[in-house]
């Protein structure tokens, strides 16, 4: 892919879903520790595949752990969009902040 290229998409996330997974998180260990971990803090992970495809999970632990769970709760399409110019993209952020402003 062209470095003047980007991904821009949004996933539809299935609020439901999510909350009724963090209601029922399960502790877990973490390997390298032995550490008995019991906090109910999600991980939210995004994933994006070349062809553009958005995968969006949630999850009890990082990876490093035993018991994790993992439950997808959205995905979406992104599009292939060109980057300004680079002499171009300060101004257009200029323009856009003072867009925001005004509204």
């Amino acid at each position: 892919m062209d470095t003047d290229l980007f991904r821009v998409g949004e996933a539809k996330i299935d609020n439901k879903a999510g909350y009724e997974f963090i209601q029922k998180m399960k502790p877990v260990i973490v390997r390298s520790t032995g550490e008995y971990f019991d906090y109910r803090i999600p991980y939210l992970i995004v994933g994006i595949k070349r062809t553009g495809l958005i995968k969006v999970w949630i999850s009890n632990s990082s990876a490093n752990a035993i018991g994790r769970q993992i439950l997808e709760i959205g995905s979406g399409m992104a599009q292939i969009k060109a980057l300004p110019p680079e002499n171009e993209r300060y101004i257009m952020g200029q323009h856009m902040q003072m867009e925001w402003l005004r509204s």
